[in-house]
């Protein structure tokens, strides 16, 4: 081989290893620019896992009124840094952190009620925030429970998402489709984008650092609607000196590595809060709702106007909800020809077609507006039941004892509950066993409650939490004298939150058991998270709810039952059971003009 030859594959293997080293190092560059997107990639999503667990603390303080170790910026502001280890989230040193804020908290001096379910016998001072009927309220000046918050001259509505739930009442200020809309008229489920007299435009406009706001203005920032307290200009929202808001979380994610390259990723979300519901349903079973009889299931509205008598939104009066949670059997069961002016919902089969589980005889109904009766209506069946679970409170203080000889308990002018102890149960048998209540007053019973001939009348006053640990037994059957009886609010239109009756005995006879025998009209709410309720009261009206494991109606007489849809929004009710605070809306604010600055 000649000198030039050799010259010559010295050149092709020069070009061959240069033109290798090109393609390693490019090799190298893309498999460098791989991992960098993927510890992005990593990155990003545990910083969207530490802005959630931020707001699962906060959730978790908002139910608990657990603030104290926050710390308050402000006097409705709290703030807190979460850190957690590192070794978590990989081997790489990450430094993690949720930075968390959360506006319009319930404070810990009571004697301001921040973000709290409105109550018949507190009186609010101004800056109080609270739920009504599905929507927040702030209070303006010192107001009782003659001031209801559907009063303007005590109370200001705090705009927020129009909801069918919710009663809106005039000069409520809601959003839907993008813009505002301002109530004219007292409503429930009439959408603002369907043209009627109920609600009327509001101007809204994208927040800007310039436009000097009058008191009043609706503005939107990260999609939330704020309404301002105070003329301004260049007070960024949620500042809640000048802008009102709903409860509100903001929560950012923060994950960086040390000596990296990479900058931080960040996560920031922003929920909305609102309380959660015990009774969403008219019927809600952990089991098996089972009607064994005829009869109807319906509606109203008592914020809007009696039983009966309104007639303006035929469909308030279809929207009734029988839910069972039975896993391997039927959730509900239709026997006879019961009628359902609502819907049935009911846990899947685990096999195709994945039919709920609940069953029906031929005639019974389940309906919307205009009703089809001997039909069910197919549209109408979920296969997503809720029924939830919220932990009875087991311990409660000591009170005053009572027995079968009281005639009164409670006073009118009491503004929290008086506790009243009973041990080895309470018998009233005879009819002239009659206990009034006056005031708002919470019964713990050691044992059973037996009502036979004797009665319990709630008065226009009082309202009564009943906690027992025994079997429940309210009237008898065939007897028209004894039994619970609501007077509050209105003889014609009593509230149903103002009754509750909480039972932790786990009887699951499908027969005995717990007993609804009454031939008297009961309006409340009751809730045996852990037994079987049996209703035998030959087709006496029911108005409110019901929740256990088992809710049975016999044969007996026909099923009159009516669902209250204000329990579906009234957040807690009493104090027998836990009081979670729910999401009611969430969103990632990827716009850096909507982000709170958090830290």
């Amino acid at each position: 081989m000649t000198t030039q030859q050799r010259g010559t594959i010295l050149l092709v293997a020069m070009c061959f290893v240069a033109v290798l080293a090109l393609v390693l190092g490019s090799f190298m560059a893309v498999g460098s620019q791989a991992t960098t997107l993927s510890d992005r990639a990593f990155m990003k999503d545990v910083s969207k896992q530490l802005a959630e667990a931020g707001l699962e603390s906060a959730l978790n303080a908002f139910a608990s009124n657990a603030f104290g170790t926050w710390t308050h910026p402000s006097p409705n502001v709290a703030t807190a840094i979460l850190t957690f280890p590192s070794a978590h989230y990989g081997t790489g040193g990450a430094d993690t952190k949720a930075y968390v804020r959360v506006e319009n908290f319930r404070q810990i001096d009571l004697s301001t009620n921040r973000a709290a379910v409105w109550n018949f016998y507190t009186t609010y001072n101004t800056n109080d925030i609270i739920w009504y009927q599905g929507v927040w309220y702030r209070c303006k000046q010192t107001a009782n429970n003659t001031h209801l918050p559907s009063d303007t001259f005590f109370w200001t509505c705090v705009p927020g998402a129009w909801s069918p739930l919710a009663t809106y009442y005039p000069e409520s200020i809601v959003l839907a489709g993008g813009a505002g809309y301002r109530c004219l008229v007292k409503n429930i489920n009439h959408d603002p984008l369907v043209a009627s007299p109920y609600w009327t435009t509001q101007v809204t406009s994208p927040w800007n650092e310039v436009t000097n706001y009058p008191a009043d203005a609706i503005v939107l920032l990260g999609g939330t609607a704020y309404r301002a307290l105070l003329s301004n200009s260049n007070h960024r929202p949620p500042d809640s000196t000048y802008w009102l808001s709903p409860p509100i979380i903001f929560s950012e994610g923060v994950v960086s590595y040390p000596n990296s390259n990479t900058p931080s990723i960040n996560t920031q979300l922003q929920a909305l809060v609102a309380p959660g519901s015990l009774f969403p349903n008219v019927m809600g079973a952990g089991i098996t709702v089972q009607i064994n009889s005829t009869g109807m299931v319906d509606s109203y509205n008592s914020c809007i106007a009696p039983y009966g008598t309104y007639f303006d939104n035929q469909a308030e009066s279809f929207s009734a909800v029988v839910a069972g949670m039975h896993n391997s059997g039927r959730g509900v069961s239709l026997m006879s020809t019961p009628i359902i002016k609502g819907y049935v919902a009911a846990n899947s089969r685990p096999t195709a077609p994945y039919s709920p589980r609940w069953t029906y005889d031929l005639g019974a109904t389940v309906t919307g507006y205009p009703a089809v009766l001997g039909v069910v209506n197919q549209n109408r069946i979920s296969r997503s039941p809720y029924v939830p679970s919220f932990n009875p409170m087991i311990s409660l203080p000591t009170g005053e004892p009572f027995d079968e000889s009281s005639t009164s308990l409670g006073f009118p002018t009491d503004t929290a509950p008086r506790i009243y102890t009973k041990s080895l149960g309470l018998y009233l048998d005879n009819a002239t066993q009659k206990i009034t209540v006056d005031g708002p007053v919470i019964m713990v019973i050691s044992g059973p409650l037996h009502i036979d001939h004797g009665q319990i009348i709630v008065g226009p006053n009082g309202s009564l939490e009943i906690f027992l640990t025994g079997q429940f037994t309210n009237g008898v059957d065939g007897s028209s004298m004894g039994g619970i009886v609501n007077l509050t609010r209105d003889p014609l239109n009593p509230d149903p939150t103002r009754l509750l009756i909480v039972g932790t005995n786990t009887n699951l006879s499908l027969s005995g058991g717990n007993q609804m025998c009454s031939h008297l009209p009961f309006c409340g709410v009751i809730y045996m998270p852990s037994a079987a309720l049996n209703v035998n009261n030959g087709g006496t009206d029911i108005y409110g709810a019901l929740s256990a494991q088992y809710v049975i109606f016999d044969g007996a007489g026909t099923v009159s039952m009516h669902y209250d849809t204000t329990l579906r929004v009234s957040g807690t009710i009493g104090h027998l059971t836990d009081a979670p605070f729910l999401v009611s809306e969430i969103r990632e604010l990827s716009d850096p003009a909507s982000r709170v600055s958090l830290y």
